[in-house]
């Protein structure tokens, strides 16, 4: 069982703090305008303020590593090559806002977006098809099926 003592939350949030704005690349304007502060207030929360919530919610959203900068211990999602980007963000965001049906439409949008259909080398044997060009959506009959929005299962 760990020893409670009567220290402030931790005496390295500031040394923390100071090593994710810089990890993130950050002057300490920039940071203090995703955060919502002046710089002068950053710069005292580097120097060993503590900030409250609502600034720590705006470190977050800003792609600080919360964990780290409060207990010295890497968050296990925070690895660069796996960081949502503005637009990635935006898209998540939207498709959590979607229904059930629209998000299956939107799934099956983004997998024929992301993987076009490659050019034919000919007609199969038997079948009258014309070539698919690069970059041209599949006839609808090769998609899965998926449910008409607005009606109920």
């Amino acid at each position: 069982m760990r020893k409670v003592t009567n220290m402030p939350l931790d005496a390295h949030i500031s040394v923390r703090l100071r090593s994710e704005r810089v990890r993130l690349g950050l002057s300490q304007q920039q940071a203090a305008k995703m955060a919502g502060v002046r710089r002068e207030m950053w710069a005292k929360y580097e120097a060993g303020a503590q900030p409250g919530a609502t600034i720590l919610s705006g470190m977050a959203e800003a792609g600080m590593d919360l964990l780290f900068v409060l207990t010295g211990q890497r968050s296990p999602r925070q690895n660069p090559a796996e960081a949502l980007s503005e637009d990635e963000r935006q898209l998540r965001d939207a498709f959590r806002l979607c229904q059930a049906e629209a998000r299956l439409l939107l799934l099956q949008t983004a997998a024929l977006l992301a993987n076009p259909p490659r050019k034919k080398r000919g007609p199969s044997r038997g079948a009258r098809s014309r070539p698919t060009a690069v970059g041209e959506a599949p006839p609808l009959a090769a998609l899965p099926a998926s449910p008409k929005i607005g009606t109920s299962p």
